[in-house]
């Protein structure tokens, strides 16, 4: 079943549901114990996503002041959780605005 649900949710474009179904998937893993498979989730997530999107900053702020224009385009697990890709530009000053998807 979690795998039906998961596959569901990928198709649906729905990654941030996709994710947490990931972290309680851990949970099910044999013979791990579920504090261990809290860290082993935390340690992949601060290396695919928090530490990513904290190494981009550097690389954005140098794009924008040597480009008049700039489009910043990552993929959508970057946009989610507390340490989004957003959330550091918020923190390193940028104003966001988001525009509101519109369906085809």
């Amino acid at each position: 079943r979690m795998v039906v649900a998961m596959l569901v949710r990928y198709c649906a474009q729905d990654v941030g549901t996709l994710w947490e179904m990931s972290r309680s998937a851990m949970a099910e893993v044999p013979g791990v114990e579920l504090a261990a498979a809290g860290r082993m989730f935390a340690q992949l997530e601060d290396a695919l996503l928090i530490h990513r999107n904290r190494n981009w900053m550097p690389v954005i702020a140098e794009a924008a002041a040597t480009h008049d224009d700039l489009v910043v385009a990552v993929g959508a697990a970057h946009l989610i959780g507390d340490f989004e890709i957003l959330w550091f530009l918020e923190q390193d000053g940028w104003a966001l605005e988001r525009i509101p998807y519109v369906s085809p």
